[in-house]
């Protein structure tokens, strides 16, 4: 019988944030939440689009040489990245994540109905008005159909009328 080998624990993935257009954020983590946890951020980056699996070679290898430390760089230079300020110090993210409005672990702020409000009583505006629409088409198809079943039975009567001067006329053609 084979022995188990002890499993070996996932290679960490690196992801990238850039959230305020000043400082290109990476850390070396086993999965997303990690990496978020890390990063002092309890939004869903990944799923807002505002992070990411880091593909740049550098930026791999400077992630996983200090893997669990978020280090920075600014946006869009090639430099090295470095860690923050001190050990555990993630003031510099967390004003970069402020300025962007993420937030650390805070509850989600109540949000003010007017807008949502506002919002049906416009939706119920328009389905009244389109409501009243429909009911002044309807009534004016309604006098249409009336006008068209007269002019039918007007047509009717003044097609038998000059059917019978046909009739009569050949009549007395043949005679």
């Amino acid at each position: 019988m084979a022995a188990r080998l002890p499993r070996m624990p996932a290679k960490p993935k690196v992801y990238v944030a850039n959230l305020d257009g000043v400082h290109q954020w990476i850390v070396a983590a086993p999965n997303q939440a990690a990496a978020l946890k890390a990063w002092g951020v309890s939004q869903n980056l990944f799923q807002q689009g505002r992070a990411k699996v880091a593909d740049e070679p550098r930026a791999v290898q400077a992630a996983l040489a200090d893997a669990g430390q978020p280090l920075r760089r600014l946006a869009g230079s090639k430099g090295a990245f470095v860690r923050v300020a001190a050990e555990g110090d993630l003031s510099g993210w967390q004003a970069a994540a402020k300025a962007v409005g993420a937030k650390r672990g805070s509850a989600k702020p109540r949000l003010s109905r007017r807008a949502l409000d506002a919002a049906e009583a416009c939706l119920a505006d328009f389905e009244a008005a389109a409501k009243s629409r429909r009911a002044a088409i309807d009534k004016k198809r309604q006098a249409l159909d009336v006008q068209a079943a007269r002019l039918e039975q007007d047509l009717g009567v003044r097609r038998d009328e000059l059917a019978d001067a046909v009739k009569n006329a050949r009549l007395d053609f043949e005679r």
